[in-house]
């Protein structure tokens, strides 16, 4: 394995969405690399400055006032709001960027998406697979040959024993733990501190030592 602390350079204009709590932490990992950020935005409209840069308001319906080419990584925790995002700036012609903190360590046999953030102390162990679009936040633990789906979040602290399968949109909580070889279902939630000990179902919310489903989300409106 090996750290990751090449610096980055920027080869079209780097934009960050989002620009609360998890923003700072995006910054600070871009930061870590020497990658530059030119352009900050966020949808709430009393943001008007963040890090000494103007905060753009993107209308999606019509001027974005983005550049005609830049690369992105989307500073969103919630996993629904960071994809939505995601295909919105893909749609306006964005290209998303990867971004590992020069404190992250990623086994030169494991492949991460484009567009996933890496925060420090987070670790990826040989053939994992994660995603596009996902967090691995502050000292998540990836062990060997997992699968992490796109626009999942391991909260700081989530620990994934080897060959777990971490569905499409699955959020885990803080400290969570997961035995090796289990399935955690797309979109679902695992509560903070939970033992996960056996698969759970897709928009299962489960919770507890070991972990149970308490209830199943409903689905999303067309």
């Amino acid at each position: 394995m090996f750290m990751v602390n090449t610096f980055m350079v920027n080869t079209l204009p780097f934009l960050q969405y989002g620009v609360g709590g998890h923003g700072k932490v995006v910054w600070d990992a871009a930061c870590s690399t020497g990658l530059r950020v030119d352009l900050v935005a966020d949808d709430n409209l009393r943001i008007v400055e963040f890090e000494g840069l103007k905060v753009i308001h993107p209308s999606w319906s019509g001027d974005m006032g983005l550049p005609p080419a830049y690369e992105f990584l989307v500073a969103v925790g919630d996993n629904a709001a960071r994809a939505e995002l995601f295909k919105c700036l893909l749609r306006a012609g964005g290209k998303p960027r990867t971004v590992c903190h020069r404190f992250s360590v990623v086994s030169r046999t494991a492949t991460i998406g484009s567009g996933t953030l890496i925060c420090a102390g987070a670790v990826v162990n040989p053939e994992a697979s994660v995603g596009v679009n996902c967090v691995l936040n502050t000292a998540s633990s990836v062990d060997h040959d997992c699968r992490v789906g796109d626009h999942a979040h391991l909260c700081p602290g989530v620990r994934l024993g080897g060959t777990v399968c971490v569905g499409e949109g699955a959020m885990l909580g803080l400290g969570a733990v997961v035995l090796p070889g289990v399935s955690i279902g797309a979109w679902s939630v695992i509560g903070a501190g939970a033992v996960v000990l056996r698969d759970l179902p897709p928009r299962g919310v489960a919770y507890g030592n070991p972990a149970h489903v308490a209830r199943i989300l409903p689905q999303p409106a067309p």
